[in-house]
């Protein structure tokens, strides 16, 4: 699980590195692709839908933002899903996994306990809507008032980040976490329309992959999956601090210590 997270903030970086026309040497661009093309076998055998359906969304995407010339850029989209298509083949229980990603019955027990787990954290949220039922108190209020009627197992978290924020600290934990994350997509699409600039959308690429990723899985507070979590936020403190929103100064006092 956490290489697959890891992987679902990095490769959309190299690839945006990769096809997008910097003055960065055709070399160099080279072989951030065949980083990618070496990764995704293995992002393939990993079975984790999330990042199947991550840059299965975020690749495309690259190519077409990063590709003037639209022909090029499908053919281009149209052999990256050879490749994947081929790696899926040579691995039987990732071509189920990659079925059942819709799979909403119990026949797939695993996307069915992540269903049962929203509805109770929107249970709680609808419930206590303006504090949630506490910041640490999911486990205890799942387990105690808000079972559902089949057993899914001994969870800490819901599986979506959106709906932790909310059954736990309501409108006022969710909604600040909205406005976060509303602020940076504002600020680094805002730049990347005015500059064009391959920071942004790298930054972008990684944001949305980590905001899909959180849909499934609670990374935004890190619980046993911390060095995804770190590296979001390393990648969001770079990303301000390039575009002059977070500016670091000394004065000759700092400097005299």
């Amino acid at each position: 699980m956490l290489l697959c997270a890891v992987n679902l903030l990095i490769l959309p970086i190299i690839f945006v590195l990769a096809v997008h026309k910097s003055n960065m040497s055709n070399k160099i661009r080279l072989f951030y692709l065949l980083t990618i093309l070496v990764n995704i076998p293995s992002v393939v055998f990993e079975n984790t839908r999330i990042v199947y359906v991550g840059l299965g969304i975020i690749f495309p995407l690259i190519i077409l933002f990063s590709i003037k010339n639209k022909l090029k850029a499908i053919c281009f989209i149209l052999l990256l899903g050879i490749y994947s298509f081929t790696c899926f083949q040579l691995s039987p229980a990732a071509t189920q996994r990659f079925s059942n990603i819709s799979t909403t019955t119990q026949s797939d027990f695993s996307n069915y306990q992540r269903i049962l787990m929203w509805q109770s954290s929107l249970n709680m949220f609808i419930e206590h809507p303006l504090f949630g039922v506490g910041v640490g108190n999911w486990h205890e209020q799942y387990t105690t008032n808000y079972q559902p009627p089949i057993k899914t197992g001994d969870f800490y978290h819901p599986h979506n980040v959106p709906l932790d924020m909310l059954s736990e600290s309501g409108v006022v934990g969710g909604g600040s976490y909205i406005i976060l994350f509303i602020y940076l997509y504002y600020i680094s699409i805002k730049n990347y329309l005015r500059k064009k600039d391959i920071i942004s959308l790298a930054y972008i690429a990684s944001l949305f992959a980590y905001s899909i990723n959180c849909l499934t899985d609670c990374m935004f507070c890190g619980y046993n999956i911390k060095m995804p979590t770190t590296m979001f936020w390393l990648f969001t403190g770079f990303y301000l601090i390039l575009n002059k929103y977070v500016i670091i100064s000394y004065n000759d006092k700092d400097l005299n210590k």
